[in-house]
């Protein structure tokens, strides 16, 4: 797994015995970001068998159009991203706890639009990877929005939004929007559940599962317990 970071931002390339997949895109505009870090990772145009969009917003499928184009890769994303994707707009936001609030009036201030695109493959449960050339899957994951979905290799889930890293310390934590936080973390489990051994968030820094593990309370309130230590 190759992490390609933008500040607080990532996407990641998977490289697998016979493809390589590259999930997200960054933000409108970023596509010449990608291209860099691929290049020095000696991937070119046509290496990449498939674009993963983890869910329709707009830090995730903003470059998703342009680098369709030069990279001449299909597109999948879940079902429920279609709309957002092929009108350029985000999927529902929900703001989540104090930082949530606090950053959803940003949000509102900021463009959300970007440049639409078409998925070329839809799913709704879970996707074979073996055909492009990677020995794993992606699962719906909702919970952060309606269609978010996770890639999962034997050792690496890449879970969008799902869990983010807090600036500052970079611990785990739910995401500042949820559309439903008790999904969230219904998700967060079934990706424990499939035995991986690391989460790759799209904002902040990678985690063992231990570390995740020990974050989710014995309760069923659907909130992450947060800690800095």
């Amino acid at each position: 797994v190759i992490k390609i970071s933008l500040f607080y931002l990532n996407a990641y390339v998977v490289k697998g015995e016979h493809g390589t997949i590259l999930v997200d895109t960054l933000l409108p505009g970023k596509e010449n970001v990608i291209l860099k870090i691929l290049k020095k990772n000696h991937i070119y145009p046509g290496d990449i068998s498939l674009i993963f969009i983890t869910h329709g917003h707009i830090d995730h499928a903003g470059s998703a159009r342009a680098l369709k184009k030069i990279l001449k890769a299909p597109i999948i994303s879940h079902e429920l991203c279609k709309n957002a994707l092929e009108k350029g707009e985000n999927e529902e936001v929900k703001p989540y706890g104090a930082i949530g609030q606090f950053s959803y009036m940003i949000y509102k201030m900021k463009k959300s639009s970007y440049p639409s695109v078409s998925p070329d493959i839809l799913f709704d449960d879970t996707f074979p990877l073996d055909e492009f050339g990677i020995k794993g899957y992606i699962m719906h994951t909702p919970g952060h929005s309606y269609g978010s979905s996770s890639l999962i290799t034997e050792n690496d889930a890449i879970i969008g939004d799902m869990l983010m890293g807090i600036p500052i310390y970079f611990v785990p934590s739910l995401p500042f929007f949820a559309i439903s936080p008790i999904s969230n973390r219904k998700s967060i489990k079934k990706v424990i559940d499939t035995g991986v051994k690391k989460f790759h968030p799209g904002h902040g820094s990678s985690w063992e599962i231990e570390r995740v593990k020990k974050l989710i309370p014995k309760t069923t309130s659907g909130r992450i317990a947060v800690t800095a230590q």
